[in-house]
């Protein structure tokens, strides 16, 4: 058992909000290791370290979520920009650390500027379970425990042989040393927390407090009195979500739940504790990326983000040299979602590409033509082929797997349009947006009650705002359709 010194360590990022050109080609790098790939616009002589720590913080972090220790599916890809410019040019929130996108393309983890190693090293180790969570899990976990865990093993302590697990997370603990924490109720179905930057800061610092508690609090003494948080889990998991089951399946009711927590929240000490992990024996690359490498690697993420205009720009520059045909049908699919006129002719003079990314992102933009064609059927079926030809090397693309989704859709052949979303979904349960969009068809086919459960996990798992909103707009149309076949 270890034992940490709580003190009151506050963060700020400052990032300044520049327009400058894209990052000049010969300061992007990438690295490798056998499940994380490290992108960078700047040279990293912490590389290495980075990589081999995340290989052994990913063992304990499997351990201790009691997932299934086996390779990623995808490697996943770390993107960091240290420079704000290119930060800002694909997230606008400049208080965020990072983020994470289970995208059309794969998994991402975006990180921006950091005043220190160690506060990239928490944001990396935040999002990477957020990921394990998201791609990993069948089980779909309420958001405050989804972020609660991910702040809990953010501040893990790496060694050659063992992560130590429970340290206080500084930016956490800092908000609660004011003696705020935050009401059960309101952690289990948050009000504000897309208006009101207190509110989501103490959201999060009271969700980590919340997991903390549960999961350690009896190492450090507490009588828990009952509570199980297990059972809870594999509740929500089943859409057992009303405030009065959670406190039937917690064991606790809120009132005694929020007096422990703010009794926690005081304490000067809490304990942790070490779990063994095997060192890493694969190997490392590192190389620099050409011209053509850099704006692909940097467009994508634009896309990703749904940067559409930055993803044109980034991809505007096609060197004849490898990546030519990536490049290429990236700025034609960026070119697409901004509904450029001039596209059909573009797309129809492009020979068909060999690499089979590059003929996933031109299905999606042979798909936004036909759209714009009143969906024209020659397009919507070279759109199809070429989506089912790149999905043999990619078969998790969610881009691919959505071209199919909104032409069976188009088609008006909801059947097909809800395979290929389940054929997502069991990919990524915990995607937000493929629960957006089956929820979507599902109500489309009257299976309102699939649809609230794919919609309930909308609303509670969001950032995005904008989604979160429609999903609820959505639910409200079921209530009323519900009770409108009331007798």
């Amino acid at each position: 058992m270890i034992r940490y010194l709580i003190g009151r360590v506050g963060l700020v990022f400052i990032l300044l909000l520049l327009v400058a050109p894209v990052a000049k080609a010969s300061s992007w790098h990438v690295y490798e290791s056998d499940n994380f790939r490290i992108v960078a616009d700047k040279k990293r002589k912490d590389a290495k370290t980075q990589l081999h720590d995340l290989e052994l913080f990913r063992q304990a972090a499997v351990l201790f979520t009691g997932l299934t220790q086996e390779a990623e599916k995808q490697r996943l890809t770390i993107v960091i920009l240290e420079k704000s410019r290119n930060y800002l040019k694909v997230f606008s929130e400049k208080k965020a650390a990072g983020f994470y996108i289970n995208s059309m393309f794969g998994p991402y983890m975006v990180v921006g500027p950091s005043d220190s190693a160690e506060n990239t090293a928490i944001t990396l180790r935040h999002e990477y379970v957020h990921h394990l969570l998201h791609s990993s899990s069948s089980t779909h976990y309420p958001r405050w425990y989804d972020e609660g865990i991910s702040d809990l093993l953010s501040t893990a302590r790496v060694s050659a042989n063992s992560v130590a697990i429970g340290a206080p997370h500084p930016w956490r603990r800092a908000q609660l040393g004011y003696g705020h924490v935050m009401g059960f109720s309101d952690l289990l179905v948050p009000a504000n927390f897309f208006k009101d930057d207190y509110y989501g800061s103490l959201y999060y610092s009271t969700a980590w407090l919340a997991v903390h508690y549960f999961l350690l609090g009896e190492l450090n003494g507490v009588n828990l009195q009952g509570a199980n948080i297990n059972r809870y889990l594999a509740g929500y998991a089943r859409g057992i979500r009303s405030h009065l089951d959670f406190e039937k399946l917690i064991g606790q009711d809120f009132a005694t739940l929020n007096l422990a927590l703010k009794q926690y929240a005081q304490r000067q000490e809490l304990a942790g504790f070490r779990l063994p992990v095997q060192p890493y024996r694969g190997g490392f690359s590192g190389s620099r990326l050409s011209d053509n490498q850099q704006r692909i690697e940097f467009g994508l993420v634009a896309l990703a983000a749904g940067r559409w205009q930055v993803a044109t720009e980034i991809s505007s520059k096609i060197k004849k040299a490898e990546g030519a045909q990536l490049l290429r049908a990236l700025n034609t699919l960026a070119k697409a979602q901004l509904g450029d006129a001039s596209l059909a002719a573009e797309l129809n003079s492009h020979s068909e590409p060999d690499d089979p990314l590059a003929k996933i992102l031109l299905a999606a933009a042979m798909l936004r033509e036909a759209q714009e064609q009143d969906n024209n059927a020659q397009s919507l079926n070279k759109a199809e082929r070429l989506a089912r030809e790149g999905l043999v090397a990619y078969p998790h693309n969610l881009y691919a797997r959505e071209v199919l989704w909104r032409a069976a859709q188009i088609e008006e052949d909801l059947p097909a349009a809800t395979e290929q979303l389940l054929l997502a979904h069991q990919y990524f349960p915990a995607n937000v947006w493929v629960n957006f969009l089956l929820g979507q068809v599902l109500l489309a086919r009257g299976q309102l009650s699939e649809a609230r459960l794919y919609l309930n996990n909308v609303v509670l798992w969001s950032h995005d705002r904008d989604m979160a909103m429609q999903a609820m707009a959505l639910l409200q149309q079921i209530d009323a359709d519900v009770k409108s076949e009331e007798p």
